[in-house]
């Protein structure tokens, strides 16, 4: 009886909250509906501004996931306790990926009331404390400091505050956001280096600076996680694959304000905004002769930017059964487009009964 009592004082609540995406999260949660109850009961007695980031994060909860990897759990281990070489993690992960065990879990399945409080609690006493709140509104806040993960990597608590008892001394004495920003990308470029392990998952945002190397994306990950945990609104933009250049992309941090973004590329030392797309053009390493007869100044051309984001934004079209490449390029929730703030873009009218998907040609 009170069990059943429970469940309907649960889904009164969620009514009461008019949300359709909170509902969605209570219905995939199960048996960890209390948990998420409970974060909603205990903003409750909050300002208002903590009981609409505790609904934000809950009411965007569905479809985020952790990935956990037993052969990663693994070799996180080995490498906390010894430094390896980068090919030395290669043929380790080769080993142990060979009796890899995965699982993927639902955020709203296991995520626990107290990580959740924690999260919040601890993304706004560094909003709040950073000499640059004015400068990052709560729409930003809730975007891009206080979600609790990046990508899928397996949560583990504790990350804010261990990231940010290393990284903070290095802008003690900032006031300023943009140069706070400057200033935490070139230290994390200059301790992680892009180099991929062969690692098709991302580590724990707490352990990702062990292996001391990762792909693009991962490097990214760790960056955001960084930032966040310091009050620094950033995310990950993506070019899926260039237009004119093989069947790769790349991935880079991104500085969000309200007046537009604001990136670096590998050289800098000063961000910009509508900046030149890290590894977008190539350098010539080779004396080329006067008399060449091609163009040596080589530009990969950009497809489409992707913001990675927390909050789900809803796309014109989704099929289910669609090929995975369909789906992950043109029905991702978690991604919004951005490819006007780095390039100019044009419209274009089609008529037609039939789905079309404008691509661009693998090389």
């Amino acid at each position: 009886m009170k069990q059943n009592l429970m469940i309907l004082l649960i889904w009164a609540f969620i009514a009461s909250c008019g949300s359709r995406e909170m509902t969605q999260t209570f219905e995939i949660a199960g048996d960890n509906q209390s948990e998420l109850m409970e974060v909603l009961h205990y903003y409750s007695k909050k300002d208002s501004i903590y009981q609409q980031a505790a609904r934000f994060l809950i009411a965007n909860m569905k479809g985020h996931n952790e990935v956990k990897s037993i052969a990663l759990d693994s070799l996180i281990e080995l490498a906390k306790n010894k430094k390896y070489s980068d090919e030395e993690l290669r043929n380790l992960w080769t080993t142990l990926s060979q009796s890899d065990q995965v699982s993927k879990t639902e955020d709203a399945v296991f995520m626990s009331a107290k990580d959740i409080i924690d999260n919040i609690d601890m993304a706004f006493t560094t909003w709040m404390e950073s000499p640059w709140k004015d400068s990052v509104s709560f729409d930003l806040f809730c975007n891009y400091i206080l979600p609790y993960r990046v990508t899928e990597e397996k949560f583990v608590a504790g990350w804010r505050e261990h990231l940010k008892n290393q990284y903070e001394k290095f802008i003690e004495k900032e006031d300023n956001l943009i140069r706070a920003y400057e200033t935490i990308h070139c230290e994390i470029m200059r301790r992680f280096r892009n180099s991929s392990l062969g690692i098709p998952y991302t580590a724990p945002l707490k352990y990702l600076e062990v292996f001391g190397t990762g792909s693009c994306f991962q490097g990214c990950a760790y960056e955001v996680a960084v930032m966040r945990s310091l009050g620094i609104p950033v995310a990950i933009d993506i070019v899926p694959q260039w237009s004119n250049y093989s069947r790769n992309g790349h991935a880079w941090c991104a500085l969000v304000t309200e007046y537009g973004s604001y990136s670096m590329t590998k050289h800098d030392t000063v961000a910009s905004k509508s900046n030149v797309i890290d590894s977008s053009i190539f350098s010539i390493t080779k004396t080329i002769e006067d008399d060449f007869p091609y163009s040596t100044n080589f530009k990969k051309k950009v497809s489409k930017v992707w913001r990675t984001t927390y909050e789900r934004n809803y796309r014109t079209f989704y099929d289910k059964e669609a090929p995975i490449e369909i789906i992950e390029n043109f029905c991702n929730p978690f991604q919004k487009d951005v490819t006007k703030q780095y390039v100019d873009v044009h419209n274009i009218n089609i008529q037609s009964q039939k789905k079309i998907f404008i691509c661009v040609p693998s090389k």
